[in-house]
């Protein structure tokens, strides 16, 4: 069963992976899904007793996507700071 937050990671990786292979072979990007990791992180986030997209909307709003591979991990988790 996946979350309305996996949901919006597929959606965001399809799109990302649209616009990379508009420009580039395929063979020249990252070929791991970061964002398969979405779950993980909320998973991680609850058990630290701290909310996900609390973390990318609250009063702060920065997360630090540091390894970032081709960074659609930062991408998605900017996006889901709006």
């Amino acid at each position: 069963m996946t979350s309305s937050l996996d949901d919006l990671a597929i959606a965001t990786e399809e799109n990302l992976w649209k616009i990379k292979l508009a420009h580039r072979a395929k063979s020249f990007w990252y070929p791991y899904s970061a964002l398969q990791n979405i779950a993980v992180l909320a998973q991680l986030s609850t058990m630290a007793g701290l909310n996900l997209l609390q973390l990318c909307r609250g009063p702060h709003s920065k997360v630090a996507d540091i390894g970032a591979a081709d960074g659609d991990l930062a991408f998605f988790l900017e996006k889901m700071g709006r």
